[in-house]
């Protein structure tokens, strides 16, 4: 897998992604990131990304949508999903 600062970059630039979300449509911050986690399911599974990657997305999803901290939960993810 990638080095564990690229997981964490990368969780950082995801969660740029949703702020930028956030503010073109006009959506809270949670909303924003959930809807964004969506957006990366579909991809993932469009680019035949393997099952455990849809499993960590679909976890993230609930943990932002069950008000789950943001930046913990995408650490946790990319850093599952990339290191």
């Amino acid at each position: 897998g990638a080095p564990k600062g690229f997981a964490l970059k990368a969780s950082e630039q995801f969660a740029a992604l949703a702020e930028r979300r956030q503010q073109e449509m006009g959506q809270s911050a949670r909303q924003a990131t959930a809807d964004s986690l969506e957006v990366l399911a579909a991809a993932a599974e469009q680019l035949g990304a393997t099952v455990a990657w849809g499993e960590a997305i679909a976890l993230a999803h609930r943990r932002i949508v069950g008000n789950g901290s943001s930046p913990l939960t995408l650490d946790a993810l990319f850093t599952s999903i990339l290191a």
